[in-house]
């Protein structure tokens, strides 16, 4: 969870995805015939309403500000090709 519109490399913080979220982003991700491997959403909940706005919708993750073991791009990189080899099988 990220302040709105704050720095896009600020620290975030990790908290449980409340369902009508997850539903948003379950409908986003299965929406293609080929399901996405990766991708990112920005999602704003309207305080008086509790509506939520899709307002940026990606097909692929902002790396630079994952926290991870490693170079994330390989990682990605990684991720894929075996993703593929599972479709080539």
């Amino acid at each position: 969870m990220k302040a709105p519109l704050a720095n896009e490399h600020m620290d975030m913080e990790k908290v449980d995805t409340p369902y009508d979220i997850r539903k948003i982003i379950t409908k986003w991700r299965y929406s293609f015939l080929n399901k996405q491997l990766f991708g990112h959403l920005d999602i704003v909940r309207e305080e008086s309403s509790r509506k939520l706005y899709i307002v940026d919708p990606g097909s692929f993750p902002e790396f630079t500000n994952w926290k991870c073991s490693g170079d994330p791009v390989s990682k990605i990189g990684n991720l894929i090709l075996k993703e593929y080899k599972k479709l080539k099988n």
